[in-house]
């Protein structure tokens, strides 16, 4: 009985000192989580985790600072583990939904961000600068010249573009844009007007689809000379009366004269799922081109005799032969696309991202079908710079990439096409963008390779 009683009095001995180390294990924990926060020792305080997952040593203030440090090195879908811990534990708090506003937001999540937007009070929530519905949210301006290295085939082209962004709600908005063109040719004039639509409904859980429909024209003011050639034959004759007769054909020329006026449309359906920072699309698009020729083709001929009378008396006779084709018949053509696309933003920091994609596309006409790629990149420090770039190259054929956000509506082959953006955030909410471009092409119409070097200028406003 006695030893019994000892026995009991040991085990209720040893629970009560596990018990008083562990609530030691409370503040000291505190106060290191607390000390490592305040010298922002981000490295040295996210790897607490594992000691505090396996001790159970999580409370609110703990979770804030695990959250927080590894916000801060980047890891954001570990992060909105311990900010939503930290919120389970204290609604109230205004830290937590935050963060989880920031991340959410970052990552294309709109209703998550805006059910923590809406938790917040009416001193954070204003410097979030986030507006649930606004009809004008942003505009962006381009403009730029594209200069030919071959003016014999094409000359340098002007460029305009404006883009305005509404927001309806967090799930619904749309962006709508026009663009105008115009270059020379060596043919031709050339001049583009293209306007597009594109409206977006998030259904929540990171999934979202948007269209993107185009309406495009452009017009070819054709005066293009297909061949000419001078004295292509020259005959002279004596006759038995001492006549002297020689004919010639002095000019021979075909030329074009009239435009051609395309007028096409566009819809490209891309539906996109959302996992934290990677971002899987599928993406269908239907280009439909409307031909209205309205050309002459003018075949000339100039023959020339002369006749020497003896007596000295010359007479001389011009005949000259013209026939004119037209060609008004209206034409249409088709060009199917199925694609699919990738993006991932790897976060070295808060600040710091590297976000690669890549952008593929299957073609399908009458006269093609072809797989398209269009990898980019992207590197960028939060409110000092960003800078991208891609590369594609397509044939004879129009295509629309990144879910109509680049459309390529003519028929001329892009060999190559080399695209850098810088972009620079000013003070406020501007931002400017500097983007240079160089292409190589084969014209369609001639089978000529020239080169364009592009330099634009842009600017975007968040009102």
């Amino acid at each position: 009985m006695r030893a019994s009683i000892l026995m009991i009095t040991g085990v209720l001995m040893v629970l009560s000192v596990q018990r008083a180390q562990a609530q030691t294990d409370y503040p000291a924990v505190d106060s290191l989580t607390y000390r490592l926060y305040t010298e922002q020792n981000w490295k040295a305080l996210a790897a607490m985790r594992s000691t505090i997952e396996k001790d159970s040593l999580s409370y609110y203030y703990v979770d804030l600072r695990l959250g927080i440090a590894l916000y801060e090195r980047g890891q954001w879908s570990k992060a909105r583990k311990y900010f939503e811990r930290a919120m389970a534990k204290n609604p109230a708090g205004q830290v937590a939904p935050d963060y989880l506003f920031r991340i959410y937001n970052a990552q294309g999540y709109r209703t998550e961000a805006d059910s923590m937007f809406r938790m917040l009070d009416a001193i954070t929530a204003p410097r979030m600068g986030y507006s649930s519905r606004q009809w004008l949210s942003g505009i962006y301006l381009e403009g730029g010249r594209r200069t030919s290295d071959r003016s014999d085939i094409a000359g340098s082209a002007s460029y305009y573009f404006l883009e305005t962004q509404h927001k309806l709600s967090p799930r619904f908005r749309f962006d709508q844009s026009v663009m105008f063109i115009e270059q020379p040719l060596n043919w031709s004039d050339f001049k583009q007007f293209q306007y597009t639509i594109t409206p977006s409904c998030y259904f929540g859980k990171g999934w979202e689809a948007e269209l993107t429909a185009g309406l495009i024209s452009f017009r070819r003011d054709v005066y293009s000379v297909l061949n000419t050639d001078s004295l292509l034959s020259h005959r002279e004759m004596q006759t038995p009366g001492g006549m002297t007769i020689i004919d010639s054909l002095l000019l021979m020329s075909t030329q074009q004269i009239g435009n051609t006026a395309v007028f096409s449309t566009l819809a490209h359906l891309t539906t996109t799922k959302k996992i934290n920072d990677l971002s899987l699309n599928f993406q269908a698009a239907i280009y439909s081109e409307h031909i209205q020729p309205l050309l002459d083709t003018i075949h000339m001929e100039n023959r020339r005799t002369i006749i020497h009378q003896p007596d000295g008396v010359v007479n001389i006779i011009d005949r000259v032969q013209d026939d004119t084709l037209r060609k008004d018949k209206t034409s249409s053509f088709n060009t199917r696309q199925l694609g699919a696309g990738l993006e991932y933003v790897v976060r070295f920091s808060s600040r710091w991202t590297v976000r690669p994609a890549l952008d593929m596309q299957w073609v399908q006409s009458d006269q093609v079908s072809e797989f398209l790629f269009l990898p980019s990149l992207e590197i960028a420090k939060s409110g000092v710079f960003n800078l991208s770039g891609y590369y594609f190259s397509k044939g004879y054929y129009p295509a629309s990439m990144l879910g109509g956000s680049q459309v390529y509506n003519n028929q001329d082959k892009v060999n190559s096409r080399i695209s850098a953006t810088l972009g620079i955030p000013l003070k406020g909410y501007a931002t400017l963008y500097l983007t240079g471009q160089r292409d190589q092409i084969t014209d369609a119409f001639t089978g000529s390779d020239y080169k364009l070097n592009s330099l634009y200028i842009g600017a975007y406003i968040k009102l």
